[in-house]
């Protein structure tokens, strides 16, 4: 009869340890895995400079005051911001985008996407609560979202005055930040 040794329980692995290399492996590859979609811009649509430029779909959608409109409706450079009243990260930058659009007054266009479904009432509560004064537009069932590559919210799409997107970013962007971007995309 062979008889089995079991393990002193000094020589067995701790519970909170076997948890800890548990996590660790978790986190490792999470972290690989944002690296390979480009760690928060959007690979999809990220425009390379010496790549071609990409067309904005060519859609139409719905002004706050009912009004229909495309981007070719709006002169110079656009910064489309889809945004809704349930996402914190957005609710967090909308004043800094107001402060930009204001920085940068006539020469770039803001345009604030409220990707639907979305309470309007809720919405407009938000865009009261922050202040928020450039055009808005409603994203009915995120339609806009999805054909730009939207994989996150808020995502912020860069187009040149051709209609040309020339920037991606999925997630906040802050005052600072936008700015720069806005500057080193448009040269305002």
């Amino acid at each position: 009869m062979t008889h089995r040794r079991t393990k002193a329980p000094s020589e067995r692995t701790p519970e909170w340890l076997i948890g800890l290399l548990a996590a660790i492996v978790l986190v490792t590859v999470g972290w690989f895995f944002l690296r390979s979609l480009g760690a928060g811009d959007n690979p999809v649509l990220a425009v390379d400079a010496a790549a071609e430029t990409v067309a904005s779909p060519e859609a139409e959608f719905v002004l706050y005051d009912g009004t229909p409109a495309s981007f070719d409706d709006f002169e110079g450079p656009l910064v489309v911001n889809f945004w809704a009243s349930w996402c914190p990260a957005c609710v967090v930058e909308l004043p800094d985008f107001q402060a930009v659009s204001e920085q940068v007054g006539e020469e770039v266009t803001f345009i604030g996407m409220n990707v639907l479904p979305d309470d309007r009432a809720a919405a407009e509560a938000l865009i009261e609560q922050t202040g928020v004064e450039y055009q808005l537009a409603e994203d009915d069932g995120g339609a806009l979202y999805t054909e730009f590559g939207g994989i996150a919210m808020p995502t912020t799409v860069f187009l040149d005055t051709d209609g040309n997107i020339v920037d991606v970013h999925s997630g906040t962007l802050f005052e600072d930040d936008l700015r720069e971007r806005i500057t080193e995309l448009f040269g305002v």
